[in-house]
C-alpha cells in the first residue's frame, strides 16, 4: 500500500471508492472545518434498489441558508430515519449478508445525534471494524486550503478523480453496465459480507493505479 496521506470529506455511509482509497493509502485525514457543500456525500449516499439508484439523504439545519462549517452542521429533526431504514430494507433484505449487519446499522441510524459529523463518525468506525481495516484516521482541527505534497486531496473530487476503482460483483438488483464505485459500501457488504475487504484489495492490486 502507498504511504502517502490522503484527505477526504466526511461521508454518510461512504461509497465503495471511499473505502478503496482508505485501504490503498492507510493514512487518512478527514475534513471537518470546510463549509458544508449542498448535494455532497457529506449527508447522502447512493444505494441500489429494485427501481435503480436511490439517494438517501440526511436533512440538515442551516440558519437562513448561510454558510455553515461542517463540524457545526446539525441534523434536522424530521422522519428521515424511518425512510432510510425502509429504503435499505427494500434494497437489501434479500441480500446474502443482510441478516449479519442490518440490526447494528439500524441502531446507529436510530441513535440521537445532534451533529452530522458525529453520525458519520460512528458509521465510519463501525464499518471499519466490520471490514477489519487497519487504518490511521484523524480529523482536521482547522481548514487548510492547500496541503501541497503533504496529502493527496480528495475533498472535492472523490468520484471525479483518475483514481477510480472498477470493482464488479454480484448485486441483488444487478446493473452490470454501471460503475459500482459510487454505491455505498453497504451495497458491497450486504452482498459479499466478509469478502468485501478482499474484493477491494484485489482491485487495488490489479490496477496498481498510482497518482
Amino acid at each position: 500500500m502507498e504511504q502517502k496521506k490522503i484527505i477526504l470529506p466526511s461521508s454518510y455511509f461512504p461509497s465503495i471508492e471511499y473505502f478503496y482509497l482508505i485501504l490503498k493509502y492507510k493514512e487518512v485525514l478527514i475534513e471537518t472545518s470546510d463549509f458544508y457543500i449542498k448535494q455532497s456525500i457529506r449527508n447522502h449516499s447512493i444505494i441500489l434498489g429494485p427501481n435503480g439508484d436511490q439517494k438517501i439523504t440526511v436533512p440538515i439545519n442551516r440558519k437562513n441558508k448561510t454558510k455553515t462549517i461542517f463540524k457545526d452542521l446539525k441534523i434536522a429533526m424530521n422522519p428521515w430515519k424511518k425512510i432510510h431504514i425502509k429504503s435499505i430494507k427494500t434494497a437489501y433484505a434479500n441480500s446474502p449478508f443482510y441478516l449479519y449487519y442490518h440490526e447494528d446499522l439500524f441502531k446507529i441510524i436510530n441513535k440521537e445525534f445532534k451533529f452530522l459529523l458525529d453520525l458519520n463518525k460512528e458509521i465510519l468506525f463501525f464499518l471499519i471494524k466490520e471490514l477489519n481495516i487497519n487504518v490511521n484516521i484523524s480529523y482536521t482541527k482547522k481548514f487548510i486550503k492547500d496541503y501541497g505534497e503533504e496529502a493527496l486531496d480528495f475533498r472535492t473530487d472523490l468520484h471525479n478523480s483518475k483514481n477510480h476503482c472498477n470493482i464488479k460483483y454480484q448485486q441483488t438488483f444487478l446493473n452490470s453496465t454501471k460503475s459500482l464505485n459510487k454505491y455505498s459500501i453497504i451495497d458491497l457488504l450486504f452482498n459479499l459480507g466478509n469478502e468485501s475487504k478482499e474484493t477491494i484489495l484485489s482491485e487495488i492490486n490489479k490496477t496498481n493505479n498510482y497518482i
